[in-house]
């Protein structure tokens, strides 16, 4: 099977992220078999850039990004996690008592469904990475002082540990 091509249409051309523009979350995936798939490259913009709290499509032969959505929910701190059992790109936002989980359609660029970052020792901290767990069909997220948590993708989050910094990107290596 060839790799599926995703075209979304643009509002306009391509154009390069000018202005504040705080640390960019990535998610982006290929999966190998048969039934081979690649996934775009998505980036998510915070509050500090220039066209804030947005996702874009990264072409990662030239840098160029091209606008797909406003997300808005949340506060401060975005991140974000791509879920290929649903199809889905997660989003976390915010901070105390403002922290927001969202399900996102990139294709059809709508949000399906947002609630609240929930869970017994969830901290009044931001998101700062996520990774999709295919294992456990979960994900593992970890706030701005380091707490890990197992969360459902309904948002759900159970801390199981904690790592010494501030984490910007996860990923889970190997089988």
């Amino acid at each position: 099977t060839p790799p599926r091509q995703i075209l979304l249409p643009s509002p306009g051309p391509p154009r390069a992220l000018r202005g504040a523009f705080v640390t960019l979350a990535l998610a982006i995936g290929a999966a190998t078999g048969a039934t081979a798939q690649t996934y775009p490259l998505i980036g998510v913009t915070g509050d500090g850039a220039s066209i804030p709290e947005s996702l874009f499509l990264l072409d990662p032969t030239n840098a160029s990004a091209m606008f797909v959505m406003t997300l808005g929910n949340g506060s401060e701190g975005e991140a974000i996690g791509y879920d290929p059992a649903d199809g889905l790109l997660y989003h976390a936002s915010g901070l105390l008592q403002n922290e927001v989980w969202e399900r996102v359609d990139v294709y059809a660029r709508t949000i399906v469904a947002s609630g609240p970052f929930t869970g017994q020792q969830v901290t009044d901290y931001e998101i700062t990475a996520m990774v999709y767990d295919p294992a456990a069909a979960r994900f593992l997220a970890c706030d701005l002082f380091g707490n890990l948590f197992d969360t459902t993708p309904a948002g759900a989050a159970t801390r199981t540990g904690a790592v010494p910094h501030t984490l910007k990107g996860l990923a889970f290596a190997g089988g």
